[in-house]
């Protein structure tokens, strides 16, 4: 018999943080958003694990930079179970998130 594991929230986030660098999918931001508001983590734990994870495959201020640059992103039509997520709101969250961020 085989136990699947199931990753942890942060250890998702790395994956999302990761995948931005590889394909930027509207999706993986509208996730990484809900994980630093509702405080699972944030963006220095994330890039922490991200690092240890993918070791020279992550590169932190590439990563960094793609949190604000959102004009390529293509909307998914992302059904939202609460407020839809504009990708306004996401620049300025992720550029107030940015902030502190200490590398």
């Amino acid at each position: 018999m085989r136990l699947e594991v199931i990753p942890s929230i942060k250890e998702i986030a790395a994956s999302k943080a990761y995948t931005i660098g590889r394909r930027q999918s509207y999706k993986d931001y509208i996730d990484l958003y809900y994980i630093i508001f509702e405080k699972h983590s944030d963006l220095n734990e994330i890039i922490k694990i991200s690092e240890e994870k993918y070791k020279d495959e992550f590169n932190s201020r590439l990563f960094l930079e793609q949190l604000i640059y959102l004009n390529d992103i293509v909307d998914e039509g992302i059904i939202f179970l609460k407020d839809k997520i504009s990708k306004e709101l996401l620049k300025d969250f992720f550029e107030k998130e940015i902030k502190k961020v200490i590398l």
